[in-house]
């Protein structure tokens, strides 16, 4: 008897330190474990995720109402930025599809993005529709499913950079099918579930899956780019084919358009060569292919905006002081200023900002 209470005593003292390491763990395998757990005839929980959420069809999206740095990032439909409400007649929405330097990573306060400087400056509506990371094949999805049932009048095309990056790995897919990849939301037996209500075993599945995948329902990359040779990167960024930047791009232009709404596209500008690694330990001995892969995918958006009569915007490397980037292509809110009135000379000049 003595002996069987020590090892209950035992085993509960187990489980408390388990369950209290368990509420300071982060990452994916914190994830696996709450998705395991989960009900399974309701949705996904947004409760405890982190700002992005996998989507089975736009790889990511925002989380809805995400708060972080004091501020409520995300509203209900997961858009950096307030609720959006019924349309305005005679006020012009613009809405503003790109990766991390459109969602404005680098600033913490919403209101400070280039889309939200936008619409204090041109007196308009405007939409951030940036996810970090996303690639062409992302924002044309994001279009065809979420963003064309806004209704703009104009939408910019914020994008360049991370197109680059699939010309690096290889057996390249116009379909970046050898880039990102689909997951599922984890299963396992009932033994496994039932372990699973002990703290103990909860984290000790954690920790063996700390690495995992946010979600594990989406793959960013087959590994980092970090693990890229330098070599590689910059014959990718150099030989390998645009044909999926291209075409994406191209099918989102058209598409556009055929809703109605102008297009503006605007290529992503860039910290100049010696500047590129600043706060990015992943960019060293890749700055020369971020270079030449940037001018290349500028030289598409370049080709698509003549071939469909759009607008481009083309920004001069002196325009973006050093001391507004963050690393490589993000900026701080001196930097986001700037960005917002480049573009709103752009639309003012089109006469797209008083469009109806």
């Amino acid at each position: 008897l003595v002996v069987g209470s020590a090892i209950a005593v035992g085993f509960a003292a187990v489980n408390l330190v388990a369950h209290l390491l368990y509420g300071h763990l982060h990452g994916g395998g914190k994830d696996v474990v709450e998705l395991i757990l989960a009900d399974r005839s309701k949705p996904i929980s947004h409760a405890r995720r982190g700002p992005f959420t996998s989507h089975p069809y736009m790889l990511v999206v925002g989380t809805p109402h995400y708060a972080a740095h004091g501020f409520v990032q995300h509203n209900s439909k997961g858009y950096r930025g307030p609720e959006i409400g019924e349309k305005i007649a005679g006020r012009v929405r613009i809405v503003a599809l790109g990766g991390s330097a459109t969602y404005s990573i680098s600033v913490r306060n919403p209101a400070d993005t280039w889309p939200a400087l936008l619409e204090r400056l041109l007196g308009v509506e405007v939409v951030n529709a940036g996810v970090p990371y996303a690639t062409s094949a992302e924002m044309l999805a994001r279009y065809m499913f979420r963003d064309r049932y806004l209704s703009p009048e104009v939408v910019i095309i914020h994008a360049g950079a991370n197109d680059i990056i699939p010309l690096w790995y290889p057996n390249y897919d116009p379909e970046y099918s050898h880039f990102r990849a689909a997951g599922a939301r984890p299963v396992v037996g009932r033994l496994e579930h039932a372990l699973l209500t002990m703290p103990v075993f909860r984290y000790l599945y954690a920790r063996n899956w700390m690495h995992a995948s946010e979600s594990m329902a989406y793959t960013w990359h087959p590994y980092g780019w970090d693990r890229v040779p330098h070599a590689d990167a910059l014959r990718g960024s150099t030989e390998g084919s645009l044909e999926g930047f291209t075409r994406n791009l191209d099918l989102l232009v058209r598409t556009i358009k055929a809703d109605g709404a102008a297009v503006v596209l605007f290529p992503e500008p860039q910290a100049r060569e010696p500047l590129l690694a600043r706060n990015r330990r992943d960019v060293v001995g890749k700055e020369r292919a971020l270079v030449v892969g940037m001018q290349r995918t500028h030289a598409v958006m370049r080709s698509v905006a003549e071939r469909h009569k759009v607008a481009l915007i083309e920004h001069r490397q002196d325009q973006f002081p050093d001391e507004v980037f963050t690393d490589n292509m993000h900026m701080n809110e001196r930097g986001e200023q700037i960005k917002a009135e480049i573009v709103a000379t752009m639309l003012h000049s089109l006469r797209l900002a008083a469009r109806r």
